[in-house]
């Protein structure tokens, strides 16, 4: 059950424990919720001795065919392993095909009927599942004279044949 004065290790989602300063980082609120329910994710039943029923990890559905009706199971799996954990965070999952062997997952957590965030990923049938989204507690963007950021603020020169084209 979640509570809202809980605080954590900040894992990131590419699975390290993350420094800052020379010492661990924390994590709390809004994101010790987003990282908990990544955390599940993450994980299979068994996976944690102390708890072993906890576990959400939807790699369980590599090698099934990518239906209407795995994708439903795949949806029904993810909150029926994830609801009790966040509890009173209430969690709606869509699970929306992209191709033959792929699907998108969006898992909306909700706190008094209020959106609080997010949680996408991608599950490919044959190699699992990547979380697509950057992480600004952990990631940082470098911008140097020789790698620029893809940002209008940090483009010295316009480029003149893309001006061209975007206005035919």
């Amino acid at each position: 059950m979640y509570n809202t004065t809980d605080t954590d290790i900040l894992m990131s989602y590419d699975t390290d424990i993350a420094f800052e300063y020379g010492d661990l980082m924390y994590t709390g609120g809004v994101d010790y919720i987003k990282r908990k329910v990544f955390k599940l994710l993450l994980s299979d039943l068994n996976d944690w001795k102390v708890t072993p029923e906890v576990g959400a990890n939807p790699t369980k559905y590599i090698g099934e065919h990518n239906t209407r009706e795995v994708a439903t199971r795949i949806q029904n799996y993810i909150i029926e392993r994830i609801a009790p954990e966040i509890d009173p965070i209430i969690i709606d999952v869509r699970v929306i095909p992209i191709d033959y062997d792929s699907i998108k997952c969006y898992i909306d957590l909700y706190s008094s009927n209020m959106s609080i965030g997010t949680i996408p990923f991608t599950m490919d049938f044959i190699n699992g599942f990547t979380y697509t989204q950057f992480d600004s507690r952990v990631d940082k963007i470098v911008s140097s004279k020789r790698h620029k950021i893809n940002a209008p603020n940090e483009i010295s020169r316009p480029n003149l044949i893309k001006d061209i084209i975007s206005k035919q």
